[in-house]
């Protein structure tokens, strides 16, 4: 039997090693990532640490970028968006924050979002399980809303959630 798939005919499926490891990696840098950046933002202004990040990003991958005649308008629209502009935003609601889990939890809305953008720009259509789902979500983050210290910096949870809306907006298009 090829490796990652389960016993003939249960319609179950396991994953190797190697790619646990990579899955679990992978949540470990991006986790470390919002670690990193509300450090950041602590000593730089975030804008100019959107600035640093994404300049330095642009310096590096440059060489790399392949030329799309008719196509680049849109792939710099999206790229500004979902990059530097919403980046923007996600740091500027860390600065504001007391404590990098409450932004990460609340950036979690990428899911839901991302659906029901989908739903609505692409028309894309759902059933009961997803919509369930998606009111769940908006609900787990409505229960952080609503602890009193999180109040106290009401304003750095909004800046996340539009850096979030931003995201998905423009990866939705």
């Amino acid at each position: 039997m090829p490796p990652g798939h389960g016993a003939a005919g249960t319609g179950t499926s396991s994953i190797g090693g190697r790619d646990l490891f990579l899955l679990v990696a992978i949540n470990v840098v991006w986790g470390l990532n919002l670690v990193a950046s509300k450090l950041g933002v602590g000593e730089f202004p975030p804008i100019f640490f959107t600035a640093l990040r994404f300049g330095s990003l642009a310096l590096v991958l440059a060489p790399l970028l392949r030329w799309h005649p008719g196509q680049m308008r849109n792939l710099l629209a999206a790229t500004l968006l979902t990059g530097p502009a919403s980046f923007a935003l996600m740091f500027s609601g860390l600065y504001y924050v007391q404590d990098a889990s409450t932004a990460a939890i609340t950036s979690q809305l990428n899911v839901p979002l991302a659906t029901l953008f989908s739903v609505w720009l692409l028309g894309e259509r759902i059933n009961l399980r997803r919509v369930s789902g998606i009111a769940l979500a908006f609900a787990g983050v409505l229960v952080i809303g609503f602890d009193p210290r999180v109040l106290a910096y009401s304003n750095g949870i909004l800046l996340v959630v539009a850096s979030t809306v931003t995201a998905r907006l423009a990866s939705s298009t």
